[in-house]
């Protein structure tokens, strides 16, 4: 993934050296808005470029759906990193972004104490479980919300009044972290 995403962003940010180069109005600095899942090795990218190439680069880690918001509202970046490729597909609409690429992309987990005792089997019937508390990132504006809502419907398919269900004990969390909560060896 890191490799891919060195790719997409030297790509990205060779455009904007030139850009930066031409204008000459400050010193040259990239701003990267990024979902916050991909601090760890976007953070680790935008260090090897700052090293390699001597332009600094300014992060910004939040839910894809907020940094869309933001840059649709007039805020300016000139990278954005979308967990979500709708995110990404809305700022290109809005031709406020050049071509939209894919360059990476995750399977979902779901996570528990060891109590829970997942397994592929039981899965459904500890989601659909009263005694279990389920937590879902906030839909529309963090992807992993509206990752979650599609496994609420594929439960639907498989046991009727199982997205019902678990949409209302689903507790949406609010999609902020602690700024290391994504870093490189943080918890």
């Amino acid at each position: 993934m890191l490799a891919a995403s060195l790719t997409i962003f030297v790509v990205n940010i060779t455009f904007i050296k030139q850009t930066l180069a031409a204008t000459m109005a400050a010193p040259p600095e990239v701003t990267l808005y990024a979902a916050g899942s991909l601090r760890g090795p976007l953070s680790e990218v935008a260090s090897a470029f700052t090293q390699e190439f001597g332009i600094s680069v300014r992060t910004e880690f939040a839910s894809s759906g907020s940094l869309k918001d933001r840059l649709l509202a007039g805020e300016k970046a000139d990278v954005f990193a979308s967990a979500d490729l709708g995110n990404a597909l809305a700022l290109n609409q809005n031709n406020l972004s050049g071509e939209v690429e894919t360059f990476a992309s995750n399977p979902i987990y779901a996570i528990a104490i060891p109590e829970v005792s997942f397994t592929t089997e039981n899965l459904l019937d500890k989601f659909l479980n009263l005694n279990i508390k389920l937590g879902i990132s906030r839909p529309v504006s963090d992807p992993l919300g509206d990752y979650g809502v599609e496994v609420f419907r594929k439960a639907e398919a498989i046991r009727p009044g199982g997205f019902t269900q678990l949409n209302a004990k689903a507790v949406i969390l609010s999609g902020t972290l602690p700024p290391n909560r994504n870093s490189p060896g943080a918890a």
